[in-house]
């Protein structure tokens, strides 16, 4: 494994109990900056495989939620290994997410939630855009299955660059007005707003970072309109102004996404507080979600 996930095997000695309980009793949450309080994986490849197989046992009970499993993997890093510590996962290589997705297909389990844009998309972006002080506010509720994003850009009957949705920005807050079109409901969205009325075409626009879920936000008949939703300042995602340069940057992680990502063996559960998955057992969500056929991988079409 040279020592991606251990420190080059530095803790390979690793007690597999301890790991186990601090996983499930929350001890390893995702915090900015804290994120190096999860476990030190060991780094030998096969010690690494059996202290997984272990984990999993431990932690994967037919009892439990869909929202404790989640934020189990979530708490142990397993729901991203490849992303960074500081993000929320192991620090990792390709060929250690390979061996995770393997071990929890061969044990049955329910997938990471990871199957959808807000995952393989708008998270990279977040990543690569967020403060460090908001890392853990929005990363963290990605990671738990919690939260999905889209990008929202068009509007209903107008052309792709002409946007009239209204981000107003004062010394605190801003109020977005207007409406974009949206083919699947997600619980948040990074939103391209018209920041400079004086602007025409792709200048003068912002990315706000706004939840769809709550007052001030109405969805049905394929968009959703916003009337006066009032958001502060640090929900603009890069510099006011500059949000198509935000799209720019989403758009060919959407481009290259695939449908069908979900190993054979797990069992996929959609993401999203929104859609009342998170509270059933894992027992009920295997009955309800187990014979959902895996679809092979296909280019999604451009947006």
């Amino acid at each position: 494994m040279d020592g991606e996930v251990g420190r080059r095997g530095r803790r390979s000695g690793i007690h597999l109990a301890s790991i186990a309980a601090a996983t499930r009793h929350g001890q390893y949450r995702l915090r900015m900056l804290e994120f190096a309080e999860r476990p030190w994986w060991p780094g030998d490849p096969q010690q690494f495989r059996e202290a997984l197989r272990y984990w999993i046992a431990t932690n994967a009970t037919p009892d439990i939620t869909v929202r404790q499993w989640w934020h189990r993997l979530a708490n142990a890093g397993l729901t991203a290994p490849t992303w960074p510590r500081v993000h929320g996962g192991l620090g990792a290589t390709s060929r250690v997410q390979e061996t995770v997705e393997t071990e929890l297909a061969a044990a049955g389990t329910l997938a990471p939630p990871v199957d959808h844009d807000g995952f393989r998309a708008v998270a990279p972006v977040l990543r690569q855009l967020l403060p460090p002080d908001q890392l853990a506010r929005w990363l963290e509720p990605l990671l738990r299955g919690e939260h999905t994003w889209d990008l929202l850009v068009h509007e209903p009957g107008r052309a792709p660059d002409d946007i009239e949705c209204r981000a107003v920005h004062d010394w605190k807050y801003t109020s977005v007005t207007g409406a974009k079109t949206q083919e699947a409901a997600t619980t948040h969205a990074l939103v391209v707003c018209r920041s400079d009325p004086a602007a025409t075409g792709t200048s003068g626009l912002s990315c706000m970072m706004l939840d769809l879920t709550v007052d001030g936000v109405v969805r049905g008949g394929g968009s959703v309109r916003f009337a006066g939703l009032e958001v502060l300042n640090d929900r603009t995602l890069g510099q006011p102004g500059e949000g198509w340069s935000v799209v720019r940057l989403v758009r060919p992680y959407l481009d290259r996404s695939l449908a069908g990502r979900i190993r054979r063996g797990l069992v996929h559960v959609p993401a999203g507080h929104q859609i009342g998955a998170l509270d059933l057992t894992m027992a009920e969500a295997h009955r309800t979600f187990g014979t959902t056929p895996v679809s092979p991988p296909v280019e999604r079409r451009s947006r």
